[in-house]
């Protein structure tokens, strides 16, 4: 047999291999895993987004009911940002990355009224005062964790969004460079930018209640996305070395 013919498909069934290992099920095996690590941390911001403002205070949910809480959002959130996010980062790890910060974000968010109301918690957050002062995220009204988000991208429409977009295209630039360091750090910045006022608020509660699950949020992140990128760089080092004679 042909040394090449027969060296191409050992790289061939390597290279398969590796397929089924960076990409079924592992994204997604992967998001879920680093979700669960991070319930705790979000259990932490879930809690503190609950203690009302600074001027009108509130008695904040038991710890043990936000993890509960937080651990259901990151399962969807992490199942469903694993599987868009692989889909795309299997093929640009840095584009997957990206979106699988952006989209867990806000579905998790979007998932705390129906964590609530599954879980039998009586959940009232994000407390917003404008003559009384109100929840916006209740477990009452299932729509009010997206709802809450959205009007939170209302306010940040004059500032935050704008500088988001231009570190997202900055990273993108740098990305089409290959500098995929500095494409995957500027992709993550916008991230923050983007949802600034839902990881750092100026005045609807207590402390930057949005910093432990955002901070567990971009480091699993990091974390998830290196099988991806070693996948795809033994992809490209055994498709250069099948086109050597």
């Amino acid at each position: 047999m042909d040394r090449r013919y027969g060296g191409r498909v050992s790289e061939d069934v390597r290279s398969m291999a590796r397929d089924r290992l960076t990409w079924r099920p592992g994204p997604i095996a992967i998001a879920v895993f680093l979700a669960l690590v991070s319930t705790p941390f979000a259990g932490l911001s879930i809690q503190a987004v609950s203690t009302g403002t600074v001027n009108s205070p509130r008695e904040p949910v038991g710890y043990l009911d936000a993890v509960g809480m937080a651990l259901v959002a990151v399962l969807v959130s992490g199942l469903v940002a694993g599987a868009l996010g692989g889909a795309i980062g299997r093929h640009w790890p840095i584009a997957g990355l990206v979106v699988a910060v952006f989209l867990a974000w806000p579905v998790a968010i979007a998932t705390l009224p129906f964590a609530a109301a599954v879980l039998g918690i009586r959940y009232e957050a994000v407390w917003l005062c404008i003559d009384g002062c109100f929840p916006t995220i209740r477990d009452s009204e299932l729509s009010s964790g997206i709802g809450a988000y959205l009007l939170s991208q209302f306010v940040e429409a004059f500032g935050p969004i704008e500088v988001g977009i231009l570190l997202v295209g900055m990273g993108y630039g740098f990305a089409r460079h290959r500098y995929r360091i500095v494409a995957a750090g500027l992709g993550l910045a916008g991230f923050v930018a983007f949802n600034w006022w839902t990881i750092v608020p100026a005045g609807f509660g207590r402390w930057p209640y949005g910093v432990p699950a955002a901070g567990a949020l971009v480091v699993g992140a990091i974390v998830w996305v290196v099988p991806l990128w070693a996948g795809q760089r033994g992809r490209m080092s055994g498709a250069e070395q099948v086109a050597v004679p």
